[in-house]
């Protein structure tokens, strides 16, 4: 939990000495999209560096089909306040006609003015129309915003004709100048698909009682065992092995932060500094009774898939994170038990 605290105290000072409209983005961090939108598929990569010279400064990765190939580009963003914002200095080895490639600074620009302009009326999750009236004909597409996502804020995009997601996020993460090979030298990959040797175990509804948890109290029923012989204490439930789910709090100081924004920032955090690879196909945030709750699906290096669940309460200058966790097999046939258990924390 060591790096998670130090991120969400690192944001919060920037975020209070660099207030700006593009005072969402954390220096450092990276995402990879999966762009389907036209004929050709492509992965587009950002790399966040920071502020150089009043401007914002991008490593850019565009990996195309076939011949295609890849191409890089270092991008940089001008801020000019109510007039918008202006693309700056573009160094790369695009050629003229490549416009599949070039497409990835077109989105840049377009994907951070959209940020910017619809800050006021993004939430926990958000669908923001983006209308196209000069196109013949005019369309919409639909971003599906969170002030808690990494980088531009959203995890896809939907054009109207369709049902699903034609450019989504699939991987982002964390890393300094030092660790550059982490995004310059590695592709995303897709989180794992594992076949466990044993059919999920069925849990049926068994009397339920509130447990303690300092900063919570939730319900759990008499197969959870307190164990507090590892950091961070909590309750223990064994199926198939000693530990098939745990529930447990972490606390941490906030003293002077605004108390949205340092939500926001710890979900962040969830999401960017994980070991493990993020199905970004499941992550949803909501919230429910002054509580926000993020879950998602991830993959060990194993190939192990389990669920996270993290639901944030602030009490007396404190963030306090509910952590519940599962293998995703036994999650997900016993959904209900286990949105129980988030749904009854106080």
């Amino acid at each position: 939990m060591r790096k998670i605290r130090t991120l969400v105290v690192l944001a919060l000072v920037a975020l209070s000495v660099h207030a700006q409209s593009l005072d969402f983005l954390v220096s450092g961090e990276y995402a990879w999209y999966s762009d389907e939108r036209g004929a050709d598929a492509y992965l587009r990569g950002y790399w966040y560096l920071g502020v150089r010279e009043a401007a914002h400064v991008f490593v850019v990765r565009s990996v195309g089909p076939g011949a295609s190939g890849e191409r890089r580009f270092v991008a940089s963003v001008v801020d000019l306040g109510a007039d918008g914002l202006e693309l700056g200095d573009v160094q790369g080895d695009v050629k003229p006609d490549e416009h599949g490639h070039f497409q990835a600074i077109i989105d840049l620009l377009n994907f951070l003015s959209l940020r910017k302009n619809r800050a006021d009326a993004i939430g926990w999750m958000t669908e923001v129309e983006d209308r196209w009236e000069e196109s013949d004909p005019p369309y919409s597409l639909y971003f599906e915003f969170g002030k808690a996502v990494p980088l531009f804020g959203f995890l896809g995009i939907r054009h109207e004709s369709k049902s699903g997601r034609s450019y989504r996020l699939v991987a982002a993460g964390l890393i300094d100048y030092e660790e550059q090979s982490g995004f310059l030298e590695t592709l995303p990959r897709a989180p794992a698909e594992t076949a466990l040797p044993e059919a999920p175990p069925a849990l049926d509804k068994a009397r339920s009682g509130r447990v303690d948890l300092g900063a919570f109290s939730v319900a759990l029923d008499k197969r959870w065992t307190r164990n507090d012989e590892v950091v961070p204490g909590g309750y223990w439930l064994a199926l198939r092995t000693i530990r098939d789910s745990q529930v447990s709090v972490e606390s941490m100081p906030i003293a002077g932060a605004d108390p949205d924004e340092a939500t926001a920032w710890f979900l962040k955090a969830m999401l960017l500094i994980q070991d493990d690879w993020i199905d970004f196909d499941t992550v949803r945030i909501m919230e429910r009774d002054g509580l926000v709750t993020l879950a998602f699906s991830l993959s060990d290096k194993r190939g192990v898939r389990n669920v996270q669940a993290f639901v944030v309460k602030l009490a007396q200058d404190s963030l306090h994170a509910l952590n519940v966790s599962a293998f995703e097999d036994i999650w997900l046939a016993n959904e209900a038990y286990f949105e129980g258990i988030l749904e009854s924390a106080r």
